[in-house]
């Protein structure tokens, strides 16, 4: 059973002992030497796991190419659409319009195209 908390107003409590000092650590104890393993040696599965795993990668970019060149059928085969405004639209940079000379083509600086 559990002790009722301590009311913050008891004066009747212990003053705080002091911390014990602290206790130098031991140093870590030496590790031993194991002995090296010899490499493996090739087995008949080795060459087998070779070419699977060319054969993933060759496959791999096959699977990219055709994504690639789907994407590509698809892109070349949506309609285009038409700009928002029909014609070309220009202006000048205090306001006045300059579609009729931008459509003409006469080269103007300060033309702006819309």
């Amino acid at each position: 059973m559990a002790t009722p908390p301590k009311k913050p107003t008891d004066t009747a409590t212990k003053p705080a002992t002091p911390r014990k000092p602290a206790t130098p650590r031991k140093a870590a104890a030496p590790r031993k030497a194991t002995a090296k393993k010899a490499p493996a040696t090739k087995t008949a599965a080795t060459p087998m796991r070779n070419r699977w795993g060319l054969a993933a990668i060759i496959g791999g970019v096959a699977a990219v190419g055709a994504a690639a060149a789907a994407l590509f059928t698809l892109r070349s085969s949506t309609p285009k659409t038409e700009a928002l405004n029909p014609g070309e639209h220009a202006h000048q940079a205090d306001g006045s319009d300059s579609s009729a000379s931008f459509q003409a083509g006469i080269a103007d600086e300060g033309t702006i195209p819309n």
